[in-house]
This record gives C-alpha cells, structure tokens and sequence, in this order.
C-alpha cells in the first residue's frame, strides 16, 4: 500500500510541476507593465458574441469564415468589451472585429452589405501587453493585464467604459494588446453597439 501511495504521491506532483511550467511558459509569472499610449482611430469590420467568454471561439471562427467567403484575409483581429464587470455572462456583449486598414473599396463594398462597418475614435488608453503563445493567453493574459489597468485608470481620474484588445493576425502575432480607453463614455462607440441591435 505504501508503493501504491508514493507513486501517487510522485504523479500529482509531476501533474502539479507540469501546470506550473505550463504557467510560467504563458507568461503567468511575468510581470505586466502599464503605460500610456494613444488608441489610434481605425475603421473596422463587427461581429458580434453575446454570452460567456468561454464560448467566444466559436463566434470567431464563424465570422473569421464569413469573412475570408467575401474576400478578407487574413484579419487583423481585435475584440471591444462593452459591457462593465459584473454584467450578467449570458448578455455580455463582445464585438468582434477586424481592422479595414488597406483594405480595398471593393471588399469593403462587400463587407458592408453583411455587416456593421464602424469607426473607432482615437482615445488616451492606459495600455499593457501580454505574451501570445497558444489560445491559453487568451484567458491567463487578462487576469494578469486588467487588474493593473484598472488601477492606472482610477490614478488618471478620468473615466473608463469599455476595454479594447488587439490581436493583430493571429499566424504572426506575439503579443496581446490590452487598451482601456480614458475620457469617454460607451456613447462614443454606439456604431459598434449598432450591430448588436435586432435586424442589424
């Protein structure tokens, strides 16, 4: 019996060393450095996911499809949160997007029949990153990034409303972008919450 128990013993420890270097691999111990920078105004192309971050792969995957079927790859992704901590998951909303710049005026034509095109204004942002290694980063990353923003953003006084991650394109991306806007209001960004309206 007492084999039995330390080769147990021996497998929960190597399961736990694997999770931690797992962690550490991610970036889960590194630290997260927030700075200012300026949210450039850019032109993009929504999507919409209402629900719980844990099923929005699926919505990424059906609009990234839609996209390439009207002629745009690869996306430049980036995602707008709009609703405030605490929001109920089932009718969080999370627009998904793809950044137009050097898009031509015929796959904008295109784009612009199926979905919502929105302009972003530019905005003073505390603004952080996060390593991008697998899909994981997805979930250890804002754990890590929006905790410190936060804080930068209450020490500026100004108001927040929504949080901006940019993604780039995936295949080549090394990083998350983490934004949090300062000084405006969700108004600001009601094209983007356009989509989201029945018939949009």
């Amino acid at each position: 019996m007492g084999g039995i128990l330390r080769i147990i013993g021996l497998i929960i420890v190597m399961l736990i060393a694997a999770a931690v270097g797992f962690y550490a691999y991610l970036g889960g111990f590194s630290e997260v450095t927030v700075s200012e920078r300026t949210f450039k105004a850019r032109d993009v192309v929504v999507g919409t996911h209402v629900g719980p971050f844990e099923t929005l792969g699926k919505s990424w995957t059906a609009f990234d499809d839609a996209l390439k079927a009207r002629g745009l790859a690869p996306c430049n992704g980036l995602a707008l949160y709009l609703d405030p901590p605490g929001t109920d998951k089932a009718t969080y909303r999370t627009a998904i997007a793809c950044d137009l710049e050097g898009v031509d005026a015929e796959t904008r034509e295109k784009l612009a029949a199926d979905f919502t095109i929105a302009s972003l204004p530019e905005a003073p942002a505390v603004y952080a990153t996060f390593p991008y290694k697998n899909m994981a980063s997805f979930f250890v990353g804002p754990t890590k990034a929006y905790p410190k923003l936060a804080a930068a953003a209450a020490t500026s006084g100004q108001e927040t409303s929504i949080s901006i991650e940019v993604y780039g394109v995936m295949d080549e991306a090394d990083a998350i972008e983490f934004y949090l806007p300062l000084g405006l209001t969700v108004d600001a960004y009601t094209d983007v919450a356009a989509a989201f309206e029945p018939g949009a």
